[in-house]
C-alpha cells in the first residue's frame, strides 16, 4: 500500500486502517553529525517458506519470527529462524483464536501481544509453542484505540482514538482501564485548531517498548516526530521529544456519521518505516524520501538510547523494508520484501 494515498477511515466505530523536555530540531543533522554516521553489513539469510512481501508487522523473539498483515489470511505467521518454514499461524476473522484486524504486534516477554482493534481486545500467545492453538488470554479495552503497547507492572499504553476531547497517549492498568493521561498531539505547523479525533489519524504512529517494559517511545508514521517515555512504578512521564518534521494532513472527518478520515500531504517526510529495540537502544528505521516517491524501503537506522538521547545514524548496505530485534540472541533482523517472498537479513551493526 502506497503512502501517498493513504487515508485511514473508521467507520461505526471500526477502525479500517506529562511534561517532559521539547526539542525541536530543525534537521535532523542537528540531532545526528558527521561524527555520528556509521555503516553497517547485511547478511542475507533465506527466504520465509511461503510468504511473499505483505508483511506490515515484523517480530523477531525466541529463535522465532513473525510476520503479521491486515492483508493476508493469516494474518499473522510464526517462522522457525533455522528452517524458514511456518511454525503456526493466527488467522484472519471472528473465531475465538483469530483476530479481525491488527492495531498493533508486540514481543512481551516470550508472548505476542496482539491488539486487535475492533473487538477492543488484547490477545496473548506463546511465541514458541509446541501447537499454536492456544486459548487466547482475553483483555477487553474500553476505549477503542489506534495503537496499544504493554509495558512494566502489567500496564498497557493507549494511542490515539476517536473521543474528541481525548489526548493522545494514556495509561491503562491490567484491566485495560485509564489511570492517567501521559501526553498530547503535536501543535498543527499551520497553527490550525485540529479535532482530537483527526489527530489520531494524522500523527499516528508505531509505538515501541523497551525489552523491560520501562521506557518507550512514539515515531509519526509521516514526517518525523519522536517521543520518549519513562514509566515509572506509579507515574509515566515523557522525557525527550524531538520535531523534525510534524505531519500535515487535511481533516475529512464527519463525527456525526461515524466517520473518521485525513488526507495525507504527499510532501511530508516519509519517516520511520519500522522500529524495534534491544536491552540498550532503538533502533528507526528511517526514510528522507517523500510521501510523493511512492516508497516503502529505507537504507538508514537512527540509534537512540532509552532515554532519548541519540547514538548514531547508521547507512546499510542495501534497502530493507522491516526491522526486528531479538533481545535474547542480541541479534538485529531485516525483513526485505519481494513479489514471490519475503526474505530475511541478519545487520551486523558497528560497535556503539
Amino acid at each position: 500500500m502506497q503512502k501517498i494515498f493513504r487515508i485511514f477511515v473508521a467507520i461505526s466505530g471500526i477502525w479500517l486502517f506529562g511534561c517532559g523536555r521539547r526539542d525541536t530540531v530543525p534537521e535532523l543533522e542537528d540531532l545526528f553529525p558527521p561524527s555520528a554516521e556509521m555503516q553497517a553489513r547485511t547478511r542475507m539469510m533465506g527466504a520465509l517458506e511461503g510468504n511473499a512481501s505483505d508483511g506490515e508487522y515484523f517480530v523477531a523473539s525466541c529463535g522465532r519470527f513473525v510476520v503479521g498483515s491486515n492483508r493476508t489470511d493469516p494474518a499473522i505467521t510464526i517462522f522457525d529462524t533455522m528452517t524458514f518454514r511456518s511454525v503456526g499461524v493466527i488467522r484472519k476473522g471472528k473465531g475465538p483464536n483469530e483476530v479481525v484486524y491488527i492495531g498493533s504486534l508486540h514481543e512481551n516477554d516470550g508472548d505476542l501481544y496482539v491488539y486487535n482493534t475492533p473487538a477492543k481486545q488484547v490477545l496473548t500467545v506463546p511465541v514458541v509453542a509446541e501447537k499454536l492453538a492456544p486459548s487466547f488470554a482475553r483483555q477487553v479495552v474500553d476505549v477503542d484505540y489506534m495503537e496499544m503497547l504493554p509495558i512494566a507492572g502489567r500496564r498497557h499504553v493507549g494511542s490515539g482514538s476517536s473521543a474528541s476531547d481525548d489526548l493522545q497517549f494514556y495509561l491503562l492498568d491490567s484491566m485495560g482501564k485509564r489511570v492517567e493521561a501521559i501526553d498530547d498531539y503535536v501543535p498543527d505547523p499551520e497553527g490550525r485548531t485540529i479535532a482530537s479525533y483527526d489527530n489520531a489519524f494524522g500523527q499516528q504512529g508505531p509505538l515501541l517498548r523497551s525489552p523491560d517494559g520501562r521506557h518507550f517511545m512514539y515515531a509519526s508514521r509521516d514526517g518525523l516526530v519522536l517521543k520518549f517515555f519513562r514509566a515509572d512504578d506509579d507515574h509515566v512521564r515523557k522525557i525527550r521529544e524531538y520535531i523534525v518534521q510534524a505531519p500535515l494532513f487535511t481533516p475529512m472527518s464527519d463525527p456525526e456519521a461515524r466517520f473518521y478520515t485525513v488526507a495525507v500531504d504527499p510532501n511530508n517526510m516519509q519517516g520511520v518505516e519500522s522500529l524495534t529495540a534491544d536491552d540498550r537502544y532503538y533502533y528507526l528505521l528511517f526514510s528522507e524520501r517523500l510521501l510523493s516517491d511512492e516508497v516503502s524501503e529505507a537504507d538508514q537506522l537512527l540509534v537512540f538510547d532509552h532515554a532519548g538521547e541519540p547514538v548514531a545514524r547508521i547507512r546499510l548496505d542495501r534497502p530493507v523494508n522491516r526491522i526486528a530485534a531479538d533481545s535474547r540472541s542480541g541479534k538485529l533482523y531485516a525483513l526485505i520484501q519481494e513479489s514471490e517472498q519475503n526474505r530475511v537479513a541478519e545487520i551486523l551493526l558497528p560497535e556503539l
